[in-house]
């Protein structure tokens, strides 16, 4: 079996009204509503990704990507507050790796149709999920993960 592992992730600096914020994507052209003048893109087994979505400006940027991706993940506490630093692997039904990144809380992918298997881990704990991406009637697919994190941890994300 073929694994492709995807590098660190590129930091992007982002610019939304005014206000400057870290972000992560693929392809820094994905996001069009945002700067990316000085933006970095880097190649994850050719699948397209954005992640990140700490602070309102953040968040909404990434959201107003949303229609360029058809695998919306949120990674959040049982109490409902985003959560970062989710490290999040998808692999191909035949358990090739396609993509393998630290992200959060969201993180939006654009795959083929199909059937993959999602890994999350988060802070010692990992959920295992099978997700699928259908063709032309139900093409997306969204995945909220929860995770039990300390109420004082997940307020100050």
């Amino acid at each position: 079996m073929k694994n492709h592992t995807v590098g660190a992730a590129v930091a992007l600096v982002l610019t939304f009204a005014g206000a400057a914020f870290p972000a992560y994507a693929q392809d820094a052209h994905e996001i069009p509503t945002i700067d990316t003048a000085a933006a970095s893109a880097q190649d994850a087994a050719s699948v397209n990704f954005v992640t990140g979505g700490i602070g309102d400006d953040e968040r909404q940027a990434i959201e107003g990507a949303r229609g360029n991706y058809n695998v919306y993940i949120t990674s959040a506490s049982t109490d409902g507050a985003f959560v970062e630093d989710t490290q999040v692997v998808i692999h191909k039904k035949d358990g090739t790796e396609l993509l393998n990144v630290a992200a959060g809380p969201l993180l939006y992918v654009q795959l083929a149709p199909g059937s993959y298997t999602l890994d999350a881990t988060h802070n010692g704990e990992t959920k295992h999920q099978t997700i699928t991406v259908g063709g032309k009637k139900a093409k997306s697919a969204s995945v909220h993960l929860s995770w039990k994190v300390p109420a004082t941890v997940a307020g100050e994300q």
